[in-house]
């Protein structure tokens, strides 16, 4: 099951992710990322620090919308990325094609 709590700030969106992302949670996740594209957020910060799994299906959701944001001038950014999170990037050869930021 995957959490999503979304939080407005001045200069960004956070989108603050817990549990499994995958194939089943995808979904919650596409329509959060969906949402921030209407409201034309410009910078979406995922956190993703208490994510304990995430599957190939969930890293294609977040290729997609950091391609979309990029297209539309924003950015998609993955905040403290958990070790999982972190494992699974490298092994799929991803942790460059992302930006990687800590908490603030």
């Amino acid at each position: 099951m995957l959490k999503i709590v979304e939080e407005q700030h001045s200069d960004c969106v956070r989108l603050r992710l817990s549990g499994h992302l995958d194939l089943e949670s995808t979904g919650d996740l596409k329509r959060a990322l969906d949402g921030c594209l209407a409201r034309a957020a410009h910078q979406v910060r995922v956190h993703l620090g208490l994510v304990d799994h995430i599957s190939s299906g969930g890293v294609g959701a977040l290729m997609h919308f950091h391609s979309e944001f990029a297209r539309k001038g924003g950015a998609l950014l993955l905040e403290s990325p958990s070790a999982s999170c972190l494992h699974a990037l490298e092994m799929l050869g991803l942790s460059d094609f992302f930006k990687l930021v800590r908490a603030r």
